[in-house]
């Protein structure tokens, strides 16, 4: 008799920083970490003068947000390090950690210190990023929505 599976393990993976929600990566890039950087995943990148590269350094050239690589060395500590190629979502839907909640629908931000956040004072915008949920920790978020 063939057995059938009646009970599943239930986990809820999108509240882990870096993680790709909806496996939409047609739109994911790499490129290396700057130097004297850290980078964890779930985090916003912007672009530095030498293409090849980019930096957690917040400004108006933003190119999209890490996700979660499992061949970092857990002795990194889940951080990629200076001149790591990191991988990169530019389309899709990352969970990423913000600072303070935040509701569903609204623009992203970036705080000088690299936090994502919806606040727009003093911070700088993630073109075409919005929050997919609402709340606080680690949230959806969707970037490149159609239409924007």
């Amino acid at each position: 008799m063939a057995f059938l599976q009646t009970q599943y393990r239930r986990a809820d993976y999108s509240a882990e920083a870096g993680r790709i929600i909806d496996q939409q990566l047609s739109g994911s890039v790499t490129r290396a970490l700057a130097a004297d950087k850290t980078a964890g995943f779930g985090v916003a990148l912007f672009a530095t003068d030498d293409p090849s590269y980019v930096t957690t350094e917040p400004s108006d050239r933003f190119v999209g947000v890490t996700y979660r690589d499992r061949c970092i060395s857990p002795a990194q500590g889940k951080q990629f390090v200076a001149g790591d190629i990191m991988p990169i979502a530019r389309h899709g839907v990352v969970a990423v950690p913000v600072e303070g909640t935040v509701a569903k629908g609204a623009q992203a931000y970036a705080t000088p210190s690299g936090a994502i956040t919806t606040s727009e004072t003093d911070n700088f915008p993630l073109i075409g990023a919005r929050f997919d949920a609402s709340g606080s920790g680690v949230v959806a978020l969707r970037l490149n929505r159609v239409g924007e």
